[in-house]
């Protein structure tokens, strides 16, 4: 049976008409819980006798994501999985009967529809039908994490670098960030173009947005620094939020605080009516890792701490529910009382956000 609270805030449980938000809203999930590679694995998962410790790391992995799936599912959708146990066939069952109509074309026939019981063989092919062979040297450097062998390919096949050819429909610098390579990931960077960092991938996302929700701080930079644009791409959800908000929603604190200083401040106060900069104040209220945030936007823009975000509150409302923020919510004793009172904190100087990323 369908669960009735998914374990993603705010997410519409799926039915049969809302598949392309759902879909963007659970793999940022997983992306952020590190399990998205499970549901996108090009490869037969391992077995124990290919080793203890790297079946055991794949079972929790698989049994994570496949959970998330399955709570995220409705009483309409949920018997289309039902039986299913690994998250991939689960992710891709679901995709080929709920995925919007102009993809028709990459459903298999009636005749040759995949059940749950195919083999993994099968849901690669049903993916990978289209993948253009001759890049497969490159991909297969990649998955060796050889980059010699992948810099000799390109040097031969310059097309490459910007060829949609990954696991995911993406390049060859998207296929290295989900697989962590951070050394070859920099090396491609040195290669491509401001505008290849722009390409996105099947489902619409940038390598970039891969990277972010990854939590890759070093490669976020670098990107930024490669081209600034990146940083008021808005993500291809709903609610098209900006980088610095997802990142302040994720939990990545040193990225959101690096693209806060990047990001041009109207895009937060201005553009979709400064609905990401009241949802960005309102993130940072609740976790004081990222309060600088908040409060340095605040100074900019007073007026957001009124303004609606997305779910239809505002800051203030965010604010009102921090029982810590008022005497009230938190009673003292008497010494306690008698120590603040006497206590002389001198209002701090406005600095900007450091940028740093370490």
């Amino acid at each position: 049976m369908a669960a009735t609270v998914s374990p993603i805030a705010n997410l519409q449980l799926l039915n049969r008409h809302n598949y392309e938000d759902w879909s963007f809203q659970v793999k940022v999930y997983l992306l952020a819980e590190d399990v998205w590679d499970v549901v996108e694995a090009a490869t037969e998962p391992p077995k124990p006798e290919d080793g203890e410790a790297e079946f055991r790391a794949w079972r929790k992995n698989n049994a994570k994501a496949l959970l998330a799936i399955r709570t995220c599912c409705g009483d309409d959708t949920y018997p289309i999985i039902k039986g299913i146990t690994t998250a991939k066939a689960a992710w891709d069952m679901l995709a080929e009967e709920l995925k919007p109509s102009d993809s028709e074309e990459l459903k298999p026939s009636d005749s040759e529809e995949l059940k749950p019981s195919d083999s993994e063989e099968g849901w690669d092919n049903f993916y990978f039908c289209e993948r253009d062979v001759k890049y497969d040297p490159l991909y297969d450097s990649l998955e060796r994490g050889d980059w010699n062998a992948a810099k000799e390919f390109i040097d031969r096949h310059p097309e490459s670098l910007t060829h949609r050819g990954s696991s995911s429909g993406g390049t060859a610098l998207h296929e290295a960030i989900e697989r962590k390579q951070l050394d070859i990931v920099e090396e491609l960077l040195k290669l491509m173009t401001e505008q290849d960092l722009e390409i996105e991938d099947d489902f619409g996302f940038t390598a970039f947005f891969t990277a972010l929700c990854k939590g890759m701080a070093k490669i976020v930079a670098s990107m930024v620094k490669k081209n600034e644009n990146l940083v008021t791409m808005r993500f291809p959800n709903a609610t098209s939020m900006t980088p610095v908000l997802f990142a302040c929603i994720l939990g990545h604190c040193e990225i959101a605080r690096f693209l806060y200083s990047r990001t041009p401040i109207h895009v937060l106060t201005e553009d979709n009516n400064g609905r990401d900069g009241a949802e960005l104040i309102s993130e940072s209220l609740v976790d004081r890792n990222k309060f600088d945030i908040g409060w340095d936007l605040l100074q900019h823009c007073p007026k957001l701490v009124l303004t609606e975000y997305y779910s239809g509150h505002s800051p203030l409302n965010a604010l009102a529910g921090l029982h810590s923020a008022f005497p009230s919510g938190v009673p003292l004793r008497f010494w306690q009382r008698w120590i603040y009172n006497n206590i002389h904190v001198q209002q701090p100087q406005h600095a900007p956000i450091n940028s740093d990323v370490v």
